[in-house]
Formats: C-alpha cells, structure tokens, sequence
C-alpha cells in the first residue's frame, strides 16, 4: 500500500478510480463525497476532546469558586436581631438593644466617649449630635488582614438613637476599603461580589457576617461590659 495510504491521507474509490491526495488532485477532480480525508474521524476525535476539556474545565472552575459563593456563613456568626434593608439598591442594618436600668443620658454619654476613645478625630468623625437623644457619626468600623499586602476595611455611617433603657443603631452608606501594597481602593459595599445584591439573602448573611465583630464589640461597649478599646 501506498505510503500515504498507510497514513490514512488518502481515501481510495473503486467505483470513480480516483485517489484523493491532498495538493496531488484538485476536489474537482473526483466526486465530492470522495473527500473525506480523515475528515470525519478528526471531526468526532476534535468532539470529545472537546468534550474533556470542557469538563476539566468545568471541574476547575467549580473547584476554584470560593467558598462564600458556595456556602452560608455560620449561624454563630450573624447577629439573628439586625434587621436589613436594600430599599434604593443599597444595604441598610439596624437594631434594638435594650439595656435595663440605664438612661438614655447614659447610654448618650457611653457612646459619645467610646467614639471619642476609637477615633483619632472625634468630630471630624461625628458628623451630628442632639443629645442625648441621638450621634451620627461615619468612620471605619472593621478592618482585616487578607494576606501580607493586603487589608480590607469597611467604613460606614452609624446613627445611633437612646431612650431609656435602650438604643437603635442603624449602619448605611457601606463601602469597602481594599489597600494592596499600599494602595487603596474604595468601593461600594452593593459591588463587592461577596455581597452582591444579585445574591440575595446569602450576600446579606456574609456582610452581617463580616460586620459581627463590630456589633458584638459595641454591644459589649454599651452594656460597659468592655473598655478596651484596641479592636
């Protein structure tokens, strides 16, 4: 046989005495259906290679989400009293603690020095008060160390309201900090994947969440559980 046949580049036919050797005959010259060239075994051969990668694909596509776009955060983790709004496309969190046996004189005074005591400019930080009845301040409320460049906080602005024997605190205008090797970028927290409204009731539960220890801390706070203010 010949050597190209032996390769499988040429398609032999009796009926029309015709071989079709690639650059050796033009397609005119022999019946189109003649031309065949291995054609349709490179094509089911070029499918399930396809096919594999593809599910490769697959696999490492799945193996590399994270694992907030697969899971719920632990229940511990989430405060069950905050109450969330996306009313206008953006987050809204508030929430009633009540406190026995304090006024709202000194529910005011607590958080008033607490503020003072955490940030290094307290009225820059504050933006109104009319006490004792209610602060409204802006400023970071967490911040985490991703990696070795990179540190991720969250700002936002905090109305606080007393009355005796309890106070509401209401958290909005959230925005993520990300500094990676000494450069920031600011964005709003509504376009942060992780807490995407696009994914609904999961997106909420992370960033309740990632805002626990900030709840927790100023509960603890008010409730003069804690005055230590390295946090």
């Amino acid at each position: 046989m010949d050597a190209h046949a032996q390769r499988g580049h040429i398609t032999r036919s009796k009926q029309f005495g015709c071989l079709a050797i690639p650059g050796k005959r033009r397609r005119s010259d022999c019946p189109r259906f003649l031309f065949k060239y291995d054609n349709e075994s490179n094509s089911i051969i070029m499918k399930k290679y396809l096919l594999i990668s593809f599910f490769f694909f697959s696999l490492c596509t799945s193996a590399q989400k994270s694992y907030w776009e697969m899971h719920d955060p632990s229940p511990d983790s989430i405060m069950s009293n905050v109450k969330i709004s996306t009313l206008g496309g953006i987050y809204t969190l508030s929430s009633i603690d009540s406190i026995p046996n304090k006024t709202k004189e000194q529910l005011y005074s607590t958080a008033k020095e607490w503020i003072g005591r955490v940030y290094k400019d307290p009225k820059t930080v504050i933006k109104s008060e009319n006490p004792p009845t209610q602060i409204v301040f802006e400023g970071q409320l967490t911040s985490s160390q991703e990696s070795n460049v990179t540190t991720r906080a969250f700002h936002g602005r905090v109305e606080l309201n007393f009355k005796d024997g309890r106070y509401k605190w209401t958290i909005s205008d959230i925005s993520s900090h990300m500094t990676v090797m000494g450069r920031t970028t600011t964005s709003p927290i509504e376009r942060i994947p992780r807490y995407s409204l696009s994914r609904g009731e999961r997106g909420a539960k992370w960033l309740l969440a990632d805002l626990y220890d900030f709840f927790q801390y100023f509960k603890t706070i008010m409730q003069g559980q804690n005055n230590d203010d390295d946090w």
